[in-house]
């Protein structure tokens, strides 16, 4: 299925809205925590042990040759 956006909104909710619609269960959760923030310091070893509460999956390392925050 197709989606686009209404490029002539303005309002960023709007803009949004059909990208976050997409995201699974963990990946909202994630973004939930990170969004309370400032983006430069973000923990990842502390956002990967709350995640992986809820996400076991998020608490595991990346396999070998992926990039592994």
């Amino acid at each position: 299925m197709k989606r686009t956006v209404n490029h002539r909104q303005t309002l960023i909710g709007v803009t949004l809205a059909p990208t976050l619609d997409l995201l699974e269960p963990a990946e909202s959760l994630v973004l939930a925590y990170v969004a309370l923030l400032p983006p430069d310091t973000i923990p990842l070893p502390w956002l990967r042990a709350i995640a992986a509460k809820d996400h076991p999956e998020l608490g595991q390392d990346a396999e070998t040759g992926y990039s592994d925050p």
